[in-house]
């Protein structure tokens, strides 16, 4: 036992650069770790952002139940994204804060950029709706899904969008309000005033337009702030408003269920162009909104030859209702790549964190699953108003049943007592 000490302290003495080197690695190894941050990456905000996120998709599956996307079909989903796109600005926004404050890890960062990823595709879910919506349209505005026929569309309305008269001038034309004559003097007050009617029908209606455009408005945005936020991380991820490079060496990322290095300069390459791609506003919904207008084609094409065929009308109606059912399958399955991608990313680092941080209970993880009730809410609500709209629609469409002759005799008899009576009060 003494030998084996006196060679310990002979190797120490005689080498003393391989010792140094040794209690360096040691030292990195216990040193540089990952900061917990459970408000960002805890088990309780990512279950709240998963599961509103999926529920997004049963009221659209609902819509596409009958094999017909209504009005009212369109707005439940256009409120249930417009809440998840309000929660994902607010995700965004905190990260930004964080990192101007307290700072933030490269690692936390992706994991911000994954869930902001997941929380866009509702932006797609219900562009989907509106382009099947708008291609069944029987009131004349029906549009094609086709790369032309949108186009046209956009270009036609984007007047409403930037008025360039005012509200209620670009409905009135001299020959379908005052014709080819000129208003009298007389006629001023009678003519104000209908005009003032029209001009507030058209405020109404062009309000109400831009509000069922929000979901558009907030998707582009939230793109754009998440481009933002991706190239800032990704620049220069070693001096990301931390000033540690811990968590670039130490930690990584996966990718397709492939573990990436934060430090890999080929990640770094390819997210400073994918964000670049989404950066600019309104052009960021170009691509994804461009694919999806390629399967509605697709299928457009196929359903034209399959009606020259003469295949059964089962079959031609449900080409129809294919493409959205295709992309919707896409955004389900992107969602779940991200959501594999993000729980094997945090399980593959459990060990390079600097405690047991991200599963504790935290006041943001609590928040966010009480705030998990908002969405709950609005599905809950849209399953009955659904019901409700269903009994309504059914009543509408039944036929009316006559009356029995004993209902008819005692209808007659009670409007005969209540003439009598009429006829009691006037002596």
């Amino acid at each position: 036992m003494g030998a084996h000490l006196a060679l310990q302290k002979l190797a120490i003495v005689t080498s003393p650069t391989t010792t140094s080197v040794r209690i360096d690695a040691t030292m990195d190894s216990t040193s540089c770790m990952i900061p917990s941050d459970p408000d960002i990456a805890g088990v309780g905000v990512r279950t709240a952002i998963y599961i509103q996120n999926l529920f997004t998709f049963v009221p659209a599956i609902w819509a596409l139940w009958d094999g017909k996307v209504s009005a009212y079909d369109l707005e439940s989903v256009e409120s249930h994204s417009t809440t998840i796109l309000v929660t994902a600005f607010a995700i965004l926004i905190s990260a930004v804060g964080q990192a101007h404050t307290l700072g933030l890890s490269v690692f936390h960062a992706s994991i911000v950029l994954s869930l902001s990823w997941m929380n866009n595709t509702n932006t797609f879910i219900y562009f989907l709706l509106y382009v099947k919506h708008k291609s069944q349209a029987n009131d004349g505005d029906s549009v094609e899904p086709t790369f032309d026929a949108w186009y046209e569309y956009l270009r036609k309305r984007m007047h409403v969008v930037l008025p360039t008269k005012p509200f209620g001038m670009n409905l009135l034309s001299d020959d379908s309000v005052m014709g080819k004559h000129e208003l009298s003097f007389q006629d001023s007050d009678i003519s104000s005033i209908k005009l003032h009617q029209v001009s507030n029908k058209s405020s109404t209606s062009l309000t109400r337009k831009l509000l069922r455009k929000a979901v558009f408005l907030l998707g582009s945005l939230h793109l754009t702030v998440m481009a933002a936020f991706g190239l800032w991380v990704w620049t220069d991820p070693r001096f990301f408003k931390t000033g540690d490079s811990c968590a670039v060496d130490t930690s990584e990322m996966s990718i397709l269920g492939i573990y990436v290095p934060c430090r890999s300069r080929g990640l770094h390459g390819w997210s400073i162009a994918i964000y670049t791609l989404f950066l600019v506003p309104g052009l960021n919904l170009i691509l994804p909104m461009g694919l999806f207008l390629a399967i509605f084609t697709l299928c457009h094409k196929w359903h034209a030859s399959a009606r020259r065929v003469k295949l059964l009308c089962r079959r031609v109606a449900s080409l129809r209702i294919m493409p959205v059912w295709i992309s919707m399958s896409m955004l389900l399955i992107i969602n779940i790549v991200f959501l594999v991608d993000i729980e094997l990313t945090i399980y593959h680092n459990r060990e390079r964190h600097e405690d047991n941080g991200e599963s504790q209970w935290t006041f943001g993880q609590t928040l966010a699953l009480l705030l998990l009730s908002m969405p709950l809410r609005d599905l809950i609500e849209t399953s009955l108003s659904r019901r409700e709209h269903e009994r309504d629609r059914q009543a509408r469409t039944l036929p009316s049943m006559p009356l029995p002759a004993d209902a008819i005799d005692g209808i007659e008899l009670m409007i005969q007592i209540r003439k009598t009576a009429q006829k009691q009060k006037l002596l």
